[in-house]
């Protein structure tokens, strides 16, 4: 599933977010070490001045003569991390603690999306769908098949109830398996409690897990943000015109109670 270029801007707002408070968290480490440790302060000076030299004979074209600075900052490295462990504090407490160190908070390793940024999709994701706790509970893994007894008979298809919902659920599994190359609709009918909306929490938890957007909405609640957005849209609040644009670019749409 692609993000829309609104989803995809509220991802990258939450690791902007998060890149700026992990710096000035690092920033406050360090003012608070060199507060108990006064040394530190020019130990850092040295290694800032040290670095800024690297870096010029870097940009002249002089990457031979560097490694000599590099000797020096590695020492005073070393003499740093000893004086921080003499006083109690942890050896990488100056550096940069990232919320992902695989991507170091960016999001992305080279081209490629890191896994915490598919995470933050899903996550995101779920929020948009409505759905967030109920699919805690609600879902394949806690589908359970002996409330449908094997003594109740359909005179139609000859199957009885338990073997009815095996194969509702086979096709529900298929529905997800063949999610992006089946274009289909799933109508779910029966009488009141035979599991019909816990089927479509099934489904919905399965889709957002491999990144789909999914959207829940009793036909209430549909008919209501529909109405909103078309009729008063001068007058619709931002999060009934985001929930109405959501309705026509989501993956799956899902309708409750539409028989009511």
């Amino acid at each position: 599933m692609a993000l829309t270029n609104t989803q995809y801007d509220t991802i990258i707002r939450e690791y902007n977010k998060k890149q700026l408070q992990n710096r000035r968290d690092q920033e406050a480490r360090i003012a608070l070490a060199e507060k108990e440790l006064p040394e530190l302060s020019q130990i850092n000076g040295e290694i800032a001045s040290l670095s800024m030299k690297c870096a010029r004979r870097l940009l002249e074209g002089e990457a031979a003569s560097i490694d000599d600075l590099k000797t020096e900052i590695a020492a005073y490295g070393i003499h740093r991390k000893a004086l921080l462990k003499n006083a109690g504090f942890p050896e990488d407490f100056l550096e940069m603690h990232y919320s992902c160190p695989h991507c170091k908070d960016p999001g992305y390793i080279g081209n490629e999306k890191c896994h915490c940024f598919r995470q933050a999709a899903i996550n995101l994701l779920y929020t948009q769908s409505n759905l967030t706790s109920i699919l805690e509970t609600e879902n394949f893994d806690h589908f359970c098949f002996h409330y449908y007894p094997e003594t109740m008979k359909d005179r139609v298809t000859g199957r009885n109830a338990r073997e009815n919902i095996q194969k509702i659920v086979d096709e529900c599994l298929h529905f997800v398996q063949n999610f992006d190359m089946e274009h289909d609709n799933l109508l779910f009918y029966g009488a009141t409690g035979v599991g019909k909306t816990f089927l479509t929490h099934c489904i919905a938890k399965e889709l957002l897990e491999s990144a789909h957007s999914v959207i829940y909405f009793t036909s209430f609640d549909l008919f209501e943000v529909l109405s909103t957005a078309t009729f008063g849209k001068k007058y619709a609040e931002d999060e009934v015109l985001q929930q109405h644009s959501a309705i026509f670019d989501c993956d799956l749409l899902i309708i409750d109670d539409l028989g009511t």
